[in-house]
């Protein structure tokens, strides 16, 4: 498996060599197309300044255009005059007359044409159309050949075959080629450089960060350094920081779950226990009153024990499947009757205020009964004789507010009274309320507590829309 650096070199080392190389055979084709079309046209120039150039020669002097001899000598002025012009850089011609011999020049030494090539030129061209241009290969090298006819009433009929070649191109291209390649090889030598170096500015946070994680997973719940190297790596690291404290908090929040909960449970065995042995040491004597004893701390422990599941129940989202869209105006008016009993011992009243008929939440009946029932038992106990539940809208909620008229909750239990385990004036197991808190945010919900004239809890659902 490749790690990331060497997916991050080889791509980008791909794509340096392949851009290059697009580019030189772009650069190729181009130069080809480019060289024909020049080839053609020098061609055509020279022709025509040719044609020019002989009937020149051939109008001066009407005593020197009665023989073939006296035409060559003219000829030869004229490649003399082209050759040190810039029309026939690289272009020759020669004189072939009607029965396909070569006339003109006789000897190709100073040229870069030799007897093969020539040859070659005058079979491409023989009865072909005059005045076009043609191409053929030898020994490699691509020549243009083009023909054109010439005769007048003192001179006999010939043909004039015009080459060019492209070696003397073609190595230039070579040669720029060559560069090509080397500025390949060059960009190839920096873009590894650069490709390691980036590569490694990558990896190298990734790594660390893959370090601190596995140190995390162990427990060890470490502050990663902040790395402003990206954006991304610097939002990589706040998250894993930000996972870092969440895990530590859990972390301490469940071991602290075990202590207080093994506290709270030993408790109740411990008192049973006691009064167990004491029965069966006759130590009581009254063993009926032991009994009960018994069988209070047993509804205790049953009641703590009860409440820890449905904890763990929650916190294993063991009800978020189960959430259903439910009228929350005859959901509460149930939990208050299932309450009033409750009310009429405590010799307290409980008034039911219901605004709107016409509240639907996405909830699950089980966990909204439980928060509401348990925070509506915390105001029975405290109030001094009323407790009112509300029921109404506001914005895009569903708002349940419970309130009594005791004396409040105090400041400094104020912060903490959702938190597991914490007891405040006359509290029981310090569980009730944190279940109501897991419980209304299992359904996308919120809790708060503050004090208005009597301690007042509200409980914010969202409303399907």
């Amino acid at each position: 498996m490749k790690t990331i650096s060497q997916k991050i070199a080889t791509s980008f080392l791909r794509l340096i060599i392949i851009s290059l190389l697009v580019i030189m055979l772009l650069f190729n084709i181009a130069v080809r197309i480019y060289s024909h079309s020049m080839a053609q046209k020098e061609l055509k120039n020279t022709v025509e300044n040719v044609e020019i150039l002989i009937r020149q020669r051939f109008s001066l002097d009407d005593q020197n255009q009665r023989d073939i001899e006296t035409m060559l000598d003219n000829l030869k002025l004229i490649r003399g005059m082209l050759r040190i012009s810039s029309l026939s850089s690289s272009i020759e011609y020669m004189i072939v007359d009607a029965k396909g011999q070569i006339r003109f020049p006789l000897d190709f030494s100073d040229s870069f044409l030799s007897y093969r090539v020539v040859e070659k030129a005058v079979e491409t061209v023989e009865g072909k159309e005059p005045g076009r241009v043609y191409s053929f290969r030898s020994t490699g090298i691509k020549y243009y050949v083009i023909s054109k006819s010439f005769s007048n009433n003192r001179v006999p009929a010939f043909k004039l075959v015009f080459i060019s070649g492209s070696s003397g191109f073609w190595g230039f291209v070579r040669v720029i080629n060559i560069i090509l390649l080397s500025i390949i090889a060059l960009a190839i030598a920096f873009g590894s450089y650069v490709a390691v170096k980036l590569s490694k500015s990558i990896t190298k946070p990734i790594s660390d960060l893959s370090k601190y994680a596995k140190e995390i997973g162990q427990g060890k719940f470490v502050v990663l350094p902040t790395d402003e190297s990206s954006a991304e790596i610097n939002d990589l690291t706040n998250n894993m920081n930000d996972m870092s404290k969440r895990l530590m908090d859990y972390d301490r929040t469940q071991k602290m779950f075990l202590q207080n909960a093994s506290h709270e449970i030993r408790t109740p065995l411990m008192s049973i226990q006691g009064y167990a042995e004491g029965i069966s040491k006759g130590i009581f004597s009254d063993t009926a009153k032991t009994a009960e004893i018994i069988c209070e701390e047993s509804k205790r422990l049953n009641s703590l024990v009860e409440n820890l599941l449905t904890l763990s129940r929650i916190e294993n989202n063991t009800y978020e499947q189960e959430l259903s869209a439910i009228n929350l105006s005859d959901n509460i008016k149930e939990y208050i009757q299932k309450i009033t009993g409750y009310t009429i011992k405590e010799n307290k009243i409980l008034k039911l205020n219901i605004k709107d008929n016409n509240l639907t939440v996405n909830a699950n009946d089980t966990l909204l009964s439980t928060a509401v029932i348990n925070i509506v038992s915390n105001c029975i106990k405290y109030a001094r004789s009323e407790i009112e539940v509300s029921l109404f809208k506001q914005g895009d909620y569903a708002i349940i507010r419970i309130k009594d008229d005791g004396e409040g909750i105090s400041k400094k239990d104020l912060s903490y009274i959702f938190d597991r385990f914490y007891k405040g004036k006359n509290g029981n197991f310090g569980l009730g309320l944190s279940i109501a808190k897991s419980a209304v945010e299992v359904m996308s919900g919120n809790i708060k507590a503050y004090n208005d004239n009597g301690a007042v809890f509200e409980i914010e659902l969202p409303l399907l829309t």
